[in-house]
Order: C-alpha cells, then sequence, then structure tokens
C-alpha cells in the first residue's frame, strides 16, 4: 500500500509541476477553462427605478420574449415631482402605451391624472404697457399627474394587466472614462453577445449579471453614458432650479372663494413673472436681474400647490432664494399657509451635449439629454420616447435572425435622436440660450408675444417631441422658419432686437446649428445609425474584382490575402517576379510549391499559356558567337539564382487548385520553321534555363 501510495503522491507532484506547461503548449484549448459563473442573467437591464426605466421595463415586458431585469436601490421610493403636463400631449402617450399593451391606468385613478384643469393663466404684466392685473388666459387644458399612480401603473405588481418584469434593489458601481470602456477594471465588460456587469445591493454584496443590453435611465448626471466629445460645440446646460411646497391655506377671511389671492381655483397658473411685490428697488433690481416665476395647482378646496421657479439659469439660481421669493409673493398676496404637506427641490439640467456616438449602453430619459432645452419638460417626451425605443430593440433581438447589439443600442439612439429631432433640438437649445440672457422685462415680453401665437405654433415649440400633439409645426426647417418669423413680429421691439443680434452672434461665434435647423443648406447632424466598422473590411467590390482577376490570370495563380473570401485567413502570397523588359521570359514562383510555372512572353504567338507535364528539356542552346547571346546567357544566370533561391524556400506540393496543371511552357527548339536571330536568341534562354534547373 505504501508503493501505491508513493505512485500516486510523485504522480500529482508530477502533473502539478507540468501544468503551466501543458498551458503554455496549448495556448488556443479551453481544456482547462472554468465556464463563468453569474448571479443573475436576463436579456435586458435596466438601471434607475423613475418614470423613463419602468416605462421602457414595462414596454419591453409585453411578451414573453425577453427577460428584463430593473435594478435600483431607491425601487421602494416613491416618485418625487409634481408633474403638470398639457392635458393633449398626455393623451397621446397614453394613446401610444395602450396600443403597445401598457396601461397607464392607476388602481384608482384612470389614466394616471389626478386633476384637470380647462384654462391656463399667465400673468406677464409690469412692461411695455402691460397693465399689472392682466391676465393672460390660454383656453388649453392642463392636468397633474399624480405620481404614486403613475408609479403603480409602471411596477409589476400593478393589477391593470401590464406585463411583470423583475426588480433587484442593486446599483451600479462602474464609472465610463471613454466610450465602453469603464473603471473600476472589470466591473462592466462589453463582448459581441452581451454585457457583463457587477451590481452593489444595499448590503454591499456584490453580484454579477450577464445581460445583453444594458438601458441607463439613472438620471441628467450619469455615470455611464458620455455627452459627444468636447460638448459637441455646444454650450454647457442651463439648469431650471425651482422651490415648490404642497400647502393648506387659510379661507376665513378670503373675499373670493373662488379664487386664491390672485389665482384662479379653476385654472392652472403657468407664468406669474409680475414683481410689483417688491418695494425696495434693490430688491427689484435683483429679482429683475435673476427672474423667477411662480407656477400654481390649485387642487381642490384650500390645498394647493406653490412653486418658485427659476426658469433656466447659468450659474443657477440657489434653493434659497427661490424659497425666500415664494414666501415673499405669498406674503404679498395675504395668503396665509397653515400647513405644509410637501416640500420639492427641483434641479434639471437642460440643454448641453448629446450622448456620444457608438455607445453599447442606451441612455433614456435625462441620461439621453432628453429634457426640453428651452422649458424643462420631461414627462411625455421621455415616455414617448421609450415606446419608440422599446420597439426597435425588440426588432433586433427578437424579430431578427442574428442579432447585432451594437446595432440595436445604435437604433435605440436613433429613434430618440434622429437627424431631424437633432436639428429641432438645436433650435430649442438656441432658445434657451436666448432666454438665460433675458432679464424680467425681456422675458415678460418674450411670454407674451409668445402665448399669442397661434396654438399649434407655440404648442408644437413646447412639444418639441415626434408623436407629440402639434409637433409636425416645428419637424422641418420650413416649419421653424415660419414660426420664427411669425413670432418676432409679435413680440415688443427691444426683444426682437435682441433676438436678431443674438441670432448673429449666436451662429458667428458659437456654432451653425442654428443656421442648421432653419434652412437646408447645412445638411443635417451626424446620425446615430449603426456602421459597421469598414477598417477590417477594406473595399469589398475592389477585392472582388482582385478575386476574379487573379483567378483568371495565367500568371498569378493564389489568390493574396486581401482578396480571400476569409479576411482574417493566414495565407501567405508570394507576388509574381518579373524579369526586366530587355528579358522576355518571364517567372512566378507559387509559395509552398516546388515547380516553377513558365509563362510566354508578351511577343510569343501563344494565344493562351498551357501548362504541360513534362520534365524540363535539357537542351542547350544553339552555339552562337554573338556578344547579344553571351549577355542574354549572363541574364539568365543571374534569374537561374534567383528562382532556385525561391524554389529551395518552397518544400510542400502543389495544392489541389493548382496540381492538375501542368508545369512549363516548352516550345521544341529544334523547328522546321525558318527563325530569325531574335527568336533563336528567345529560344536558346529558355532552354539554357530549364536545362540548368533540371540539372540542379
Amino acid at each position: 500500500m505504501s508503493g501505491r501510495l508513493f505512485l500516486w503522491t510523485l504522480l500529482l507532484v508530477v502533473t502539478e509541476a507540468f501544468q503551466p506547461i501543458l498551458h503554455r503548449s496549448l495556448p488556443n484549448t479551453r481544456l482547462f477553462a472554468t465556464p463563468p459563473t453569474y448571479d443573475d442573467t436576463c436579456d435586458i437591464l435596466v438601471l434607475g427605478s423613475g418614470p423613463a426605466a419602468r416605462a421602457i421595463a414595462s414596454l419591453l415586458a409585453v411578451s414573453d420574449d425577453l427577460d428584463v431585469l430593473l435594478t435600483d436601490t431607491n425601487i421602494d421610493k416613491e416618485f418625487v415631482p409634481n408633474y403638470g403636463v398639457w392635458q393633449d400631449e398626455w393623451q397621446a402617450v397614453v394613446d401610444r402605451y395602450a396600443a403597445a399593451g401598457v396601461s397607464l391606468d392607476g388602481k384608482e385613478v384612470p389614466s394616471s391624472v389626478n386633476r384637470l384643469w380647462k384654462t391656463t393663466d399667465c400673468y406677464f404684466g409690469g412692461s411695455f404697457d402691460i397693465p399689472v392685473t392682466e391676465r393672460l388666459r390660454i383656453d388649453r387644458p392642463y392636468c397633474r399627474i399624480d405620481r404614486m399612480a403613475l408609479r403603480e401603473a409602471l411596477s409589476p405588481d400593478s393589477g391593470n394587466g401590464n406585463a411583470p418584469y423583475r426588480m433587484m434593489a442593486a446599483k451600479h458601481i462602474s464609472e465610463a472614462f471613454q466610450i465602453n470602456l469603464y473603471q473600476p477594471a472589470g466591473t462592466l465588460i462589453h463582448d459581441a453577445d452581451g454585457t457583463t456587469i457587477q451590481l452593489e445591493t444595499l448590503e454591499q454584496e456584490r453580484l454579477t449579471v450577464r445581460t445583453k443590453l444594458v438601458i441607463d435611465c439613472t438620471g441628467h448626471e450619469t455615470k455611464l453614458v458620455l455627452r459627444e466629445p468636447r460638448g459637441g460645440n455646444q454650450a454647457p446646460p442651463g439648469f431650471q432650479i425651482a422651490y415648490g411646497a404642497l400647502v393648506q391655506v387659510d379661507e376665513t377671511e378670503s373675499p373670493d372663494l373662488t379664487q386664491i389671492g390672485p389665482y384662479d381655483k379653476e385654472a392652472m397658473t403657468l407664468f406669474d413673472y409680475r414683481t410689483d411685490h417688491y418695494v425696495d428697488p434693490e430688491d427689484e433690481a435683483k429679482v429683475g436681474a435673476a427672474p423667477t416665476f411662480m407656477y400654481a395647482m390649485p387642487l381642490y378646496d384650500n390645498l394647493i400647490f406653490f412653486e418658485e421657479t427659476s426658469l433656466v439659469a447659468r450659474p443657477a439660481v440657489s434653493f434659497q432664494e427661490c424659497k425666500d421669493r415664494c414666501i415673499e409673493r405669498l406674503k404679498y398676496h395675504r395668503i396665509k399657509v397653515t400647513e405644509v404637506y410637501e416640500e420639492e427641490f427641483c434641479y434639471i439640467p437642460m440643454g448641453g451635449a448629446l450622448p456620444a456616438k457608438d455607445q453599447r449602453i442606451i441612455g433614456l430619459g435625462g441620461s439621453a439629454v432628453m429634457v426640453h432645452p428651452s422649458t424643462g419638460y420631461h414627462l411625455c417626451r421621455v415616455l414617448m420616447a421609450a415606446a419608440d425605443v422599446a420597439e426597435v430593440i425588440r426588432n433586433e433581438l427578437v424579430e431578427t435572425a442574428q442579432p447585432n447589439l451594437d446595432r440595436a443600442a445604435a437604433a435605440a439612439y436613433h429613434a430618440m435622436w434622429s437627424p431631424e429631432n437633432m436639428r429641432q433640438r438645436n433650435f430649442a437649445v438656441f432658445g434657451g440660450e436666448f432666454l438665460m440672457k433675458q432679464d424680467v422685462v425681456g422675458l415678460r415680453g418674450f411670454f407674451d408675444g409668445f402665448f399669442r401665437l397661434p396654438l399649434p405654433l407655440w404648442a408644437g415649440f413646447l412639444a418639441g417631441w415626434p408623436g407629440l400633439p402639434n409637433n409636425d409645426k416645428h419637424e422641418s426647417w420650413w416649419a421653424r422658419l415660419w414660426y420664427g418669423l411669425n413670432f418676432i413680429v409679435r413680440i415688443p421691439g427691444p426683444v426682437a432686437a435682441d433676438m436678431v443680434y443674438s441670432i448673429l452672434t449666436y451662429s458667428i461665434f458659437r456654432n451653425l446649428s442654428l443656421m442648421q435647423s432653419v434652412t437646408p443648406f447645412l445638411g443635417a447632424p451626424e446620425s446615430y445609425e449603426y456602421k459597421k466598422n469598414m477598417d477590417t473590411v477594406g473595399d469589398v467590390a475592389a477585392k472582388q474584382e482582385g478575386r476574379r482577376m487573379v483567378q483568371a490570370s495565367q500568371i498569378t495563380m493564389d489568390l493574396p490575402r486581401f482578396f480571400d473570401d476569409d479576411t482574417g485567413t493566414k495565407a501567405e502570397t508570394e507576388t509574381a517576379f518579373f524579369l526586366k523588359d530587355d528579358v522576355p521570359f518571364v517567372g512566378t514562383v507559387f509559395p509552398e510549391k516546388k515547380e516553377i510555372v513558365s509563362v510566354a512572353s508578351p511577343e510569343s504567338t501563344i494565344q493562351e499559356s498551357t501548362v504541360q507535364k513534362e520534365s524540363i528539356s535539357s537542351q542547350t542552346p544553339p552555339e552562337d558567337k554573338n556578344d547579344d547571346i553571351i549577355i542574354a546567357r549572363q541574364k539568365v544566370k543571374a534569374q537561374e539564382a534567383l528562382l532556385k533561391a525561391r524554389l529551395e524556400l518552397s518544400k510542400s506540393t502543389r495544392t489541389a487548385e493548382t496540381s492538375s496543371q501542368h508545369d512549363v511552357v516548352h516550345e521544341p527548339v529544334n523547328s522546321s520553321e525558318p527563325m530569325d536571330a531574335a527568336t533563336r536568341q528567345e529560344r536558346a534562354r529558355r532552354a539554357m534555363m530549364e536545362a540548368r534547373l533540371k540539372r540542379n
């Protein structure tokens, strides 16, 4: 037993000692590889748990074809913002989702709408002879989305018939530092078949998930989706900052219970840009330089949501400034707050560069820079875009025989940011830049003229997204130009002059994106559509032509690597060895072959070069004392030496393609036909070379 145990121990020691050698000797084998293990696998991994994330997860999970996993450490938290939308835009979203098989009905709230106002009010008085008390009423319904009902509708356990998706309380730990490259190393890796990503749970446990595609819905300041290099010539984003509060007010001393202060309970107040509540000129000047407006949503009875908002600024107005102004405005209007139920701190980046192209991770919502760059509207845009993105992803992963994940990601970005949609966005980006320049006087004049446009024109600008009502009024360059011409004649002269000046300086010193959006002369922005990397493919047509010509050639008989059907082959090719023009004979050595194929010169009367299976003739050339013959013999000797050296490098037999072909084109030297000196000289050269090659 002890001897057998010794032998087994010796065998194990030897095996361990030689294992590195075995690995080195078999570099391509998978004999010692262990298959990777994952904590979870899915088809689509959605990062985030806000409206964009839950919407795309719900849409992709409609059928059983895709396994969708949503991950976020905030999956149990409620939505925070108070979402206000135009009623016709929201209905377009509801209809689109119903057609896709997703209901937006909350358990007790149809269409997730908890308040509808038939009219919308604005106040722009105090400038350009507009009375402070003047109200601009818009006959376009506005509604408030019940954020809890919307979250319920888009959750796996909604109970409204929507298909469920899976959820996990975990977050990603990666950060992109170049396109498709992430740190820390190994935490997120793409390959042709999918993505491997590490997630971290609330307990700081690391999980490895394997998925085909990753959709990033983590918000505006994502760590995974990179922007176009150097901002794509775009200015950095501006910021919408707002302080909001859901409050109960005391109406015991109210002279009119149909109103709360100056605000009609049956109307939604979209803008109140008045500053008459400031008595101190210094305070009024400060507010005028960095304007804010009141946004008021009367809900029911004496419950109302107030929000003091800086529309867009760079740098941003502080939250404290917005809160102080809100309190000051309510105090001036004698609105007594008895209880504060909620406070909202709204932070929305607007504008900036779009996502970089050729990224595998798909951004959606804030991570794809989908916020309207002039207004901050976002919800309807992102929900409509999610439906388009889900459609193209399902088409690539389910409907396509051989899915290409890079093509799927590119199609998703193209669905959001087609060249025409980018042009429309560029128009709105300029609008945001112009608004940031304005003081409160300029903004009053701007918006008073804006809402006096025909409703489809201004409504289309606010929508700014394909599929939303009235967006067709802004989807082409000439439609945007028509809007601009109609708008500029409706705003006060000083504001119009500033706009013309801003258009010129923006186009000269910033970029030509505005001109590209309102004229046909500068083409379209570069598309996000998938483009195969042709560096590894080359010019296919040229290679096909070369392949045909090589196959038809009587001289070159091997396909060069560039012309091979498989561009990854290791085939090596020797090129033809051409002699000088004054030596008509041409010889070609083929790789890994032993024979020479000699071909008649162009001066020969042979119409097609054929190769005959004969031994090389040993005939010597006729004696001739002519100096030209002596020189020719010396050249033949040089040729012979070079050809012999090449032959020594080729030891294998002729391939199947050329094995049936003959070795030498040979015409007998002794011919009954009369020969002139040139013909005798040519045949002498051939015979001498053939003889010497055979002897060697």
